[in-house]
């Protein structure tokens, strides 16, 4: 398993510097055996050449677990096989390992799922897999675009749906006038 230092894109936009909390039990992210996700979904502006972060945070694996769990189990079992269908894992895991240096512009270009370019899509999510103050090539780091999510959302039961707006409730801290551009629409935790 490859590790390298966790990428600018990956700090929060908040802050410019690692995070450094799980954002649900407050655990010590940089303690080098604590294995954690980052997630940030973005809005992307294409006619004004910009974009800016609607949410972001890092989640340790045990409180990932627990998300995880409350998804329904149908909701699981179709998220499972859509990405078997329409992702390669193996050939993503073969890039990263040999790539001999990170190129995150090229890793989060374009949709894992659609193979649509990040700058053509209204909103994007990315995700990577960190250890401490490393980031983990697994078959993260990775983009997903609001064609994909759209069709994720279409997936998901009623209960999962509650579930992940439950997640976003507790623990994004979102503006309320951002909470109705969120509902309904999952995220990568999945």
């Amino acid at each position: 398993m490859k590790l390298i230092e966790i990428p600018k894109e990956f700090h929060s936009d908040a802050t410019g510097e690692p995070f450094d909390r799980c954002v649900s039990c407050g655990r010590d992210l940089r303690d080098p055996s604590v294995h954690y996700f980052i997630e940030k979904a973005v809005r992307n502006y294409s006619r004004h050449r910009t974009t800016d972060t609607i949410f972001e945070y890092a989640i340790c694996f045990d409180c990932y677990m627990e998300v995880h769990k409350s998804l329904s189990e149908e909701s699981r079992e179709r998220i499972d096989a859509y990405f078997l269908r329409n992702v390669n894992m193996l050939a993503r895991i073969r890039l990263l390992g040999e790539t001999a240096t990170p190129d995150m512009d090229r890793w989060l270009s374009r949709c894992l799922i659609k193979g649509v370019d990040r700058c053509e899509t209204s909103e994007y999510q990315i995700m990577c897999e960190c250890l401490g103050d490393r980031m983990l090539l697994t078959f993260a780091p990775y983009l997903v675009s609001a064609e994909a999510m759209d069709e994720i959302a279409g997936l998901l039961s009623n209960r999962t749906l509650d579930a992940l707006n439950g997640f976003y409730d507790d623990f994004i801290g979102m503006p309320p006038e951002l909470l109705p551009l969120l509902k309904d629409q999952p995220h990568l935790i999945l």
